[in-house]
């Protein structure tokens, strides 16, 4: 009916992963190759389960994998994916060489989508339009602290934009936002 479980839980090591347990783990893959996840934590010795092995493997110990701060390219890198690809980590990750998705997803959850707001963009809506929001200078953006905005905050209210010429820029922006949304779904659909 289903897929059957990958271990029995019983028994097994979880929490923080000791530097004996990597090295065992690290001599395992390189005596035998990445192979089957399932089977290696019972032939490496290890109490853990596979699928904790696989993603300590791919995540932290593997060759090439870059770990530490991100650079400001990497950031504004990550910040154009992201406003083109959407949440797909993996092919944000495929641009960034020693990244990995999971560090990707969780740096932008921690760090660039709060952050987001202090960009400063330029769109083109057009041959002839072009649309510059400095978000610093919007007042909902100086207020903005950690943390996601409540329901409240982010509903249209007079208190959020204060110049009806704010509001006319931002609608152009949500509209041909929008537009180029659909024409990127469009797009995937024709390939």
């Amino acid at each position: 009916m289903g897929r059957a479980p990958c271990c029995e839980k019983v028994g097994l090591k979880r929490g923080r992963w000791t530097a004996k347990e990597d090295d065992t783990l690290a001599k395992y893959i390189a005596g035998h190759g990445e192979g089957s996840w399932r089977s290696l934590p019972k032939n490496a010795g290890l109490l853990r389960c596979g699928k904790s092995c696989r993603l300590r493997w791919v995540n932290y110990l593997r060759d090439g994998v870059r770990r530490g701060n991100f650079s400001k390219e990497e950031d504004d890198l990550i910040v154009k994916l992201h406003a083109t690809l959407g949440n797909r980590w993996s092919l944000i990750a495929s641009y960034l060489p020693g990244r990995t998705d999971n560090e990707i997803k969780n740096y932008w959850n921690a760090h660039l989508s709060r952050q987001i707001h202090s960009f400063r963009h330029t769109y083109t809506a057009g041959k002839e339009t072009t649309i510059t929001i400095d978000m610093n200078k919007l007042s909902a953006a100086s207020k903005r602290r950690g943390g996601r905005a409540p329901r409240s905050r982010t509903r249209r209210s007079s208190r959020c934009l204060s110049r009806p010429s704010q509001w006319n820029a931002l609608g152009r922006l949500v509209t041909y936002h929008r537009q180029h949304q659909a024409y990127l779904r469009a797009t995937r659909k024709l390939c």
